[in-house]
């Protein structure tokens, strides 16, 4: 299930859009309900979404900034951004704040089927994308951990034999994936 949080100040939307539209039909759960960018902004931090639906101008702070800030803290997330005609400029500036799209209000809910059918498409080939990338380091990871283990090759020599050019980034890799960098593997093994 894909998480969505939802920030709209006028409680009747806010309420609407989650009961009157069939979420779990397409895979989604409402986790949070929030009144305003503060109030989202910590729903976001506690609660990781997948998808925030947020309207632009609401008190505290706005969606743009609610959502800017939340990137900022490290947080991945899809966001649909709520407007009015009066607004179009703001929902013009979220898109270029990486917003994946914008719904005029009231909600036309086809619009919203195919926004959510873009969106959620886009985090299941980022998954599957994600997998692929942990499958193949993983495995790379391990042979150079075998190098390590078995030879006397320089920590430089085993990044190009398990094909990284960048000798820092397979050390970033390596550190991810067991917690030790190359160098301190080694001396803990030298130890054993």
């Amino acid at each position: 299930m894909y998480k969505i949080i939802i920030v709209e100040d006028e409680e009747i939307i806010r309420n609407g859009l989650a009961i009157s539209f069939d979420w779990m039909d397409y895979g989604c759960n409402i986790v949070g309900l929030a009144k305003d960018g503060k109030e989202g902004l910590d729903m976001i931090l506690e609660l990781n979404p997948d998808i925030v639906i947020s309207d632009i101008k609401m008190p505290k702070m706005t969606g743009i900034e609610m959502i800017q800030n939340a990137k900022k803290q490290g947080k991945d997330f899809f966001s649909i951004i709520l407007t009015g005609y009066a607004e179009f400029g703001y929902a013009k500036s979220a898109i270029e704040f990486g917003a994946s799209g914008y719904l005029l209000k009231p909600v036309d809910e086809d619009e919203l089927v195919e926004l959510l059918k873009s969106i959620t498409d886009k985090i299941n080939k980022k998954n599957r994308q994600k997998k692929i990338e942990e499958s193949v380091n993983d495995k790379i990871i391990k042979k150079a951990i075998s190098y390590l283990e078995k030879t006397d090759l320089m920590i430089y020599e085993i990044s190009c034999k398990v094909g990284f050019s960048d000798y820092k980034y397979f050390c970033t890799v390596f550190k991810k994936y067991t917690s030790l960098s190359p160098s301190e593997y080694q001396k803990n093994k030298a130890k054993r």
